[in-house]
């Protein structure tokens, strides 16, 4: 949902003059789902727990492409809002999913 809510917006003509934020914006937001994909399909908990790493990050490095969106007004700020609360809810998701693994025994 992140992915595509980041992909509506960046298709606004006020993203036009600015093909380099709409890029990394992008590339961000589908960073945070390929890193947990692959992750997920690791061999174990510790491959799992760093791609689950470099999601997060992921997510924090949309918020921050939101700010710049935002300043040069390429976004309203209802739009903002919607992205950041949304990669802000994904990356406690994460955090969460990050602290069960950490938690879990050598044999689960």
């Amino acid at each position: 949902m992140l992915t595509n809510l980041v992909y509506d917006f960046t298709l606004l003509p006020s993203f036009d003059s600015d093909r380099n934020l709409r890029h990394q914006m992008r590339t961000a937001a589908v960073s945070v789902m390929a890193n947990i994909a692959e992750g997920f399909d690791r061999q174990g908990a510790k491959e799992f727990a760093h791609f689950l790493s470099t999601a997060k990050g992921s997510c924090t490095e949309v918020r921050s492409h939101l700010y710049v969106a935002l300043d040069r007004n390429y976004i309203e700020r209802s739009q903002f809002e919607e992205a950041y609360n949304l990669s802000t809810e994904i990356g406690v998701k994460i955090f969460r999913l990050q602290d069960s693994l950490r938690n879990r025994s050598p044999r689960q």
